[in-house]
């Protein structure tokens, strides 16, 4: 063989070396594109359903006498602002922590009226949105190890173009 036969030769490997690696690339980010995609479906679910509860038990409150403070009461108006149909990735820690802060306000209420650890209503509303909790925890742990993963992926030096070009980038994490 001539020598620019075997530089040739050496081209094309690499070449088709590389093909495979961007094939991967591109294959593994757009698998996980599709599953964080499918997650925060399953968090917007989810936060509907806390905000429901939340709604619910501030309704039950209401009902019951139970003075607001403002902090307590803008926690609540924060709440019916939010619009969680479709959830994004940059607004789903915003949605987090206006229903972390809502429920926080209202557990104080419940823990400072003590009519609330016996009552059956209170007390059914507070076990779903424990139950509620625990299922959104788990989501949020499979979104991180999921938006872990592509931001991997993404980061690979001289194939991240192609996810780029994919419209793929780097997800930040939830909280």
């Amino acid at each position: 063989m001539k020598p620019w036969q075997i530089l040739l030769l050496a081209l094309l490997l690499v070449f088709f070396l590389y093909s495979i690696i961007l094939l991967v690339t591109l294959s593994n980010s757009m698998e996980l594109r599709r599953k964080l995609n499918r997650i925060l479906e399953a968090l917007s679910l989810l936060f509907s359903e806390k905000a429901r509860l939340l709604l619910e038990i501030d309704a039950l409150f209401t009902s019951r006498g139970v003075k607001y403070s403002e902090a307590d009461r803008a926690s609540v108006e924060a709440i019916k602002a939010l619009k969680l149909d479709k959830v994004k990735p940059g607004e789903a820690n915003k949605a987090l922590a206006a229903l972390k802060s809502a429920g926080a306000h209202l557990s104080y209420l419940a823990q400072s009226n003590h009519w609330a650890s016996k009552d059956g209503d209170y007390l059914s509303l507070a076990e779903g949105l424990e139950a509620n909790e625990k299922s959104i925890r788990q989501c949020i742990s499979a979104y991180n190890l999921s938006a872990t993963g592509l931001n991997y992926w993404v980061a690979i030096p001289l194939v991240g173009w192609i996810d780029y070009l994919f419209g793929i980038r780097k997800r930040d994490l939830l909280s």
